[in-house]
């Protein structure tokens, strides 16, 4: 490993930071194991990714609780999670996550499909992001949820095809409501 010069250094960092610099890099030079050792912690799992590949996020029934729901008390219905699920036979499932049954009304349009939830109103901000799925074999090209007034949420579906979906409802072993959009596969025309 070549050594530098504070002289060197100085030319492109200001002397205070090139001392910090330095110090830092000859510090780790030190201490980092040559090419063929490793260590212990380099191996052992992070904290981060432990607790992200144990948390798959909300799979309608599985038990797991959609984030910050401590915070929903009261009688309000809010949509805590929309999800996506692909599947093995080219039909693909949208599951909108409720804290309780929910009012749906379907509107069909030219390559759009739409679902208001009446008296429902959106948890978290984070529900708002659109799914974008125009990478699955799917007729949807994304979904996005949109807040309608002071009292309704829409999902919307911009689709490659017309397309009917099947609609449904049901309280899961979780507690929570679903409402399920199940789409035909990709170029069934149904």
């Amino acid at each position: 490993m070549r050594s530098i010069t504070l002289s060197e250094v100085s030319r492109w960092v200001p002397t205070g930071c090139a001392l910090l610099l330095m110090a830092a890099v000859s510090v780790a030079a030190e201490e980092a194991p040559s090419d063929d050792e490793t260590t212990a912690e380099e191996s052992a799992p992070t904290e981060t990714s432990t607790r992200e590949s144990s948390y798959p996020g909300v799979v309608p029934g599985s038990g797991h609780a959609p984030p910050r729901a401590r915070a929903m008390k009261g009688k309000a219905r809010l949509l805590t999670w929309p999800g996506f699920q692909p599947k093995t036979d080219g039909t693909s499932r949208f599951f909108l996550q409720t804290s309780r049954p929910v009012e749906v009304v379907e509107k069909r349009g030219k390559k759009r499909f739409e679902l208001l939830l009446r008296e429902t109103r959106v948890h978290l901000s984070n529900t708002l992001r659109p799914l974008v799925t125009r990478h699955f074999d799917t007729p949807v090209v994304r979904a996005l949820v949109k807040r309608r007034g002071r009292k309704g949420v829409a999902i919307v579906f911009d689709l490659r095809e017309d397309v009917s979906p099947v609609v449904s409802q049901k309280v899961e072993k979780d507690g929570y409501n679903y409402v399920y959009v199940d789409f035909p596969a990709s170029g069934s025309g149904s």
